[in-house]
């Protein structure tokens, strides 16, 4: 992906002895691709120092939108991949206050990396409901909580806990002074303990299929 995206060229991978890192078929993807593996020493966190610190960078991320939100931290997954997203397009002052992102491709493009006003992780989020996923007597939205950014296509995530379902939309609105899981809300601990990342139902609108052919064209 880095060769094919961003027009870059991986030469070398640095990491620990973890046993992720010595098995065979991994080495032999680096061999076969010309990409050096040097490992630390034992117990020597500081010679892979730019990884660690930004390990560091994003726990503390994650941490602090837990924290704030009130969030089970059964969320942790999405919390660490939102903040992710948002590291990737915050200018730095290490890399002349361009954003990691405008560093690695020197010019963004928008179809490929999309980009999403910031919201508040943990918040209220309605979802809008079309008409074949509603009835006339049902409501026309679905209170979800917010969780962060698709990574393929330009669209919020929202998790609606009681029916452990994944909702990918543009057609959403945001109460971020509000969040779902406040010690003041009746949902607070409810459902948490029923989010499981592999088994989500994903539901995309036939807009926002559209949309994202529209973009493409």
């Amino acid at each position: 992906m880095i060769e094919t995206q961003y027009n870059a060229k991986v030469r070398v991978l640095r990491s620990d002895n973890g046993g992720e890192y010595q098995s065979s078929d991994l080495q032999k993807y680096l061999e076969g691709h010309g990409i050096i593996h040097q490992t630390t020493c034992s117990n020597t966190p500081q010679q892979n120092g730019v990884t660690e610190r930004k390990n560091r960078h994003l726990l503390k991320a994650v941490r602090a939108s837990l924290i704030a939100a009130k969030t089970p931290i059964s969320y942790w997954g999405e919390a660490i991949t939102s903040a992710a997203y948002l590291i990737n397009r915050v200018p730095s002052s290490s890399i002349n206050f361009q954003t990691p992102l405008q560093a690695l491709t020197n010019v963004v493009v928008a179809l490929t990396i999309p980009n999403l006003p910031p919201r508040v992780f943990g918040c209220v989020a309605f979802v809008h409901l079309h008409k074949h996923q509603r009835t006339k007597l049902t409501s026309h939205a679905l209170q979800c909580v917010f969780v962060g950014y698709a990574l393929h296509k330009k669209g919020y995530r929202c998790y609606h806990p009681p029916t452990r379902q994944m909702y990918i939309t543009m057609d959403v609105v945001f109460h971020e002074d509000s969040m779902y899981f406040s010690s003041e809300s009746e949902l607070q601990g409810e459902y948490h303990k029923e989010i499981q990342t592999l088994d989500y139902d994903y539901h995309i609108s036939e807009e926002d299929e559209s949309r994202q052919s529209e973009l493409v064209n």
